[in-house]
């Protein structure tokens, strides 16, 4: 098989469509040889953030001098991008040989079972491949959830972390914090360790209940560790300290920028703390540090400088809409801001716009390259409805090409609300490079 044709046939998964449920991924690891027992296991889910934290987790193992394997979710520009061994993207052969292996073990499963979806095939090839490459620690990021995500089959993880809770996919995991903070505890497993990020009252209140009955060895941030901000450094990121029972460590340069990274940066160092110590790993200040330094993730208010300045941010929930308009306001200062927003069609639009319409001087909605879209004209719709005038331009680069052209110098062009939109745009951003 080679590699357009793994893409083809994962696609034909993709087109099934998702299903929660374990029921088809534990027979399919058992039948590739049970690889997620092969490496301690770093289990990360939450809201927002988790994809942010589980990079910088997976940095600093490898600046301790580990093999980390980091499996994410979405992707940007390529699938591959969501298996990386030591920040290395799986290799186009490896990737196209772990799809032929894992699909055809995968027909093999009792039929009442079902199909195996796209993200447990994608999951399944994951953990083979950091068995393959011989990984001394796997880093997993929750797709969905948690409880019946494909990614929760290990019954001892090394550590399983839960970033900020907050509201999204309510029609899945429930419509209030409590329910929500529910299914994400599901990767809380009895007598290991649990690091959780500062909570709404009634999610902290689920999580520390769901710890307790299961005997967790909780870590709880403004608690046991913490962050203190010590401000952006010149728009190419910030500082902080980080204090925990485990000791304190000054002035540790995050390159991400937003204070929500920081308290995302401060959960990824206690994982590791707590990973050292729970699997006898030795990780220095200095491994925190360069792996904290060298947390680069684009599309996570990535800054493309020029004239325009544009923005790329993967923001597509309330939440990460009101971490990105105090971004805004914390690092940058612009003469007006053009705004171009496609999001897909569960997420909470009042939120979202509330935060940063009133930020805007021009929006412009478009439709993101996704199954799951809402129409450039609906979106218009709902900021319309807020007193809020948007222009709709259906395709994503001619949304871009509009808003860089209509803003004035000195301004600056925020591309936001899916990261299928962001990531689109980055790519076409490089093909301007390339043609200039």
């Amino acid at each position: 098989m080679n590699y357009c044709e793994a893409l083809d046939k994962l696609g034909s998964l993709h087109y099934l469509g998702s299903r929660l449920g374990l029921g088809r991924m534990i027979p399919l690891l058992e039948l590739v040889g049970s690889p997620q027992y092969c490496y301690p296991y770093i289990h990360v889910t939450g809201t927002k953030g988790k994809g942010s934290t589980s990079l910088m987790i997976s940095n600093i193992m490898q600046a301790a001098g580990y093999k980390v394997g980091l499996y994410t979710s979405p992707h940007l520009q390529s699938l591959r991008e969501r298996i990386r061994v030591n920040g290395e993207l799986i290799t186009t052969g490896e990737f196209s040989d772990l799809v032929e292996t894992v699909s055809q073990v995968a027909e093999g499963l009792d039929s009442e079972l079902g199909p195996a979806t796209f993200f447990e095939v994608m999951t399944a090839m994951a953990m083979l491949h950091f068995k393959n490459a011989g990984a001394h620690v796997g880093v997993f990021e929750v797709g969905l959830g948690g409880r019946l995500d494909a990614t929760n089959v290990v019954e001892k993880p090394a550590c399983s972390v839960i970033t900020a809770i907050s509201y999204d996919h309510m029609g899945i995991l429930g419509d209030t914090l409590e329910r929500i903070a529910k299914e994400k505890a599901g990767i809380i497993k009895k007598n290991c360790p649990f690091v959780c990020a500062k909570q709404p009252p009634k999610a902290l209140e689920t999580l520390l209940g769901i710890a307790k009955d299961r005997n967790a060895t909780v870590s709880i941030q403004g608690k046991d560790f913490d962050y203190v901000d010590r401000g952006a450094t010149n728009g190419i990121g910030q500082t902080m300290d980080y204090h925990s029972d485990f000791g304190t460590i000054k002035d540790i340069f995050v390159p991400l920028l937003g204070e929500h990274q920081l308290q995302n940066a401060s959960i990824a160092i206690r994982a590791a703390e707590v990973t050292s110590r729970n699997m006898g790993l030795k990780i220095s200040e200095d491994a925190v540090r360069e792996g904290i330094k060298n947390s680069f993730w684009p599309c996570r208010f990535e800054v493309f400088p020029g004239e325009p300045t544009i923005i790329l941010d993967g923001a597509h929930n309330g939440a990460s809409a009101d971490a990105l308009a105090h971004a805004l306001r914390r690092h940058f200062k612009y003469s007006s801001l053009t705004m171009v927003v496609g999001l897909l069609r569960d997420k909470d639009t009042t939120r979202f716009i509330r935060a940063l319409a009133p930020m805007a001087n021009k929006i412009i909605a478009t439709t993101p390259s996704y199954y799951r879209k809402l129409s450039s004209d609906k979106l218009c719709m709902r900021f319309r409805r807020r007193m809020f005038e948007c222009d709709p331009v259906d395709n994503p680069a001619d949304a871009v090409v509009k808003a860089i052209e209509s803003t004035p110098k000195g301004g600056a062009v925020l591309v936001t609300g899916s990261l299928y939109l962001v990531g689109e745009t980055r790519t076409l951003l490089g093909q301007f490079a390339l043609a200039k």
